[in-house]
């Protein structure tokens, strides 16, 4: 009896296994199934997390990068402030050849051995010193943007050529700008950077207005013209036998008779006015001031003026001509390499010595890469009796070079200059000079 149960146990079992296997088979699939889809909503939950983190590291990275670009190109904002900064300058290689009179670093045609006087010819030289480092800064304010500017170069003193080279450096320019007004030290009003040429020498042109000084500047804008007028630092300065004698005597020095008294009472007066065209711009401008000679028997002063006229005219794709011509009366000071001959002084009067003088000057692309500059400077001064024979009375210079754009920082160029100097008493004397340059802006 319970082997027939046993058995009927058996049979039922091995049935119920027979019936369920369909079951349990079916459950199984349904579970990789669910296994598949679990690993899917995975792969998509781990693409999506993947996705939003590019997203907010991309975001992150724009939020950084707004907050630290600047209101000018190429310049970073100070974290915490609304002020923006911007380091630029360039780094420059001088070689120079003179094949006659040596002239040192730049070209001097104010102080270049005369015809007669013993010259060193041949000279050879490296130098550095144009290297150039300007910080900018810029801050909005309610209505009104203000703007800092300081530059140096190392034409300061010093060169120790034995050892080092080392050299001090130069300020060149230190000025604010807020809304109409600049305060500081930047070129005269009455200079046109725009007419100014591209040369290789860093020496100044005869009769260009390549001066630098503080100023109070005001400047109106309205359309295409700009009218700017400013109060600058003063400095007399007289040819003649007598030094001054004042709280700050400068001995005669240099060429015979030049003195610089260092007295002054009035600031320079320079007002200019410039206005753009299509094919380029025209500027006129003037200057007045007063020259001063304090000695110990006499106390005269003289008005110095000159009024000039300035511009550039575009042609073809990227060429220009650029010149700028001044005449005046006392105003030799702004004609570079004629200061101190702005008057004449015989010991108890000053008179005002009439000048005049220019620079003119063309480039030419050749190509994308390659331009040239041809660029001819002169002055003349009308000296009076009381001026040695030894001052200058006309000056010219001549400058060509060819300038390649390696890459856009990067400038490799060759240039020849000629100069010529003529003074009261009729001697002469002309230096030429080969310079190549290399300069890395930056």
């Amino acid at each position: 009896m319970l082997k027939h149960k046993g058995r009927k146990l058996i049979a039922g079992t091995a049935l119920a296994c027979v019936l369920g296997a369909p079951g349990i088979a079916a459950a199984d699939a349904e579970m990789d199934a669910l296994k598949r889809q679990i690993d899917q909503l995975q792969r998509q939950l781990n693409d999506i997390q993947a996705r939003q983190a590019t997203v907010e590291k991309k975001q992150e990275e724009a939020l950084t990068e707004a907050d630290l670009k600047g209101s000018m190109p190429g310049s970073i904002r100070i974290p915490g402030t609304s002020t923006s900064l911007k380091i630029g300058g360039y780094v420059k290689l001088d070689g120079t050849y003179d094949m006659g009179p040596s002239m040192g670093s730049v070209v001097t045609p104010d102080a270049m051995p005369l015809d007669g006087t013993r010259e060193r010819d041949g000279a050879f030289g490296f130098n550095a010193r144009q290297t150039r480092l300007n910080v900018t800064t810029e801050t909005p304010f309610d209505g009104f943007t203000a703007r800092s500017v300081l530059e140096i170069d190392f034409y300061g003193s010093g060169g120790t050529e034995a050892y080092t080279n080392s050299v001090s450096p130069r300020l060149r320019h230190a000025y604010i700008t807020a809304g109409p007004f600049t305060i500081g030290q930047t070129w005269t009003t009455a200079y046109d950077l725009v007419a100014a040429p591209e040369k290789l020498d860093f020496g100044g042109l005869p009769a260009e207005l390549a001066l630098r000084q503080p100023q109070v500047r005001y400047t109106h804008a309205e359309g295409a013209g700009t009218f700017s007028v400013a109060l600058e630092n003063p400095e007399s300065d007289f040819i003649g036998n007598v030094a001054a004698n004042n709280s700050n005597p400068a001995a005669t020095g240099g060429i015979s008779g030049l003195a610089d008294p260092n007295f002054d009472r009035l600031p320079d007066l320079t007002v200019r006015y410039a206005h753009k065209f299509d094919w380029g711009h025209l500027a006129g401008f003037a200057i007045a001031r007063e020259i001063t000679a304090d000695t110990a028997t006499a106390d005269d002063s003289v008005l110095g003026w000159g009024v000039g006229l300035s511009g550039s005219v575009k042609f073809l794709e990227k060429d220009k001509f650029g010149f700028q011509a001044l005449y005046g009366e006392g105003v030799n000071r702004y004609m570079t390499l004629s200061y101190r001959q702005s008057a004449s002084f015989d010991g108890t009067d000053l008179d005002a010595l009439p000048s005049w003088g220019g620079t003119f000057t063309v480039q030419h692309h050749w190509d994308d890469m390659f331009r040239s500059n041809v660029t001819f400077a002169y002055h003349r001064i009308e000296n009076n009796s009381t001026v040695p024979q030894t001052a200058n009375k006309e000056m010219l210079t001549f400058h060509g070079n060819i300038i390649a754009a390696i890459i856009p920082a990067l400038d490799v160029g060759l240039e020849y200059s000629h100069a010529q100097r003529e003074t009261e008493g009729g001697q002469t004397g002309s230096a030429d000079r080969l310079q190549a340059s290399v300069m890395y802006k930056f």
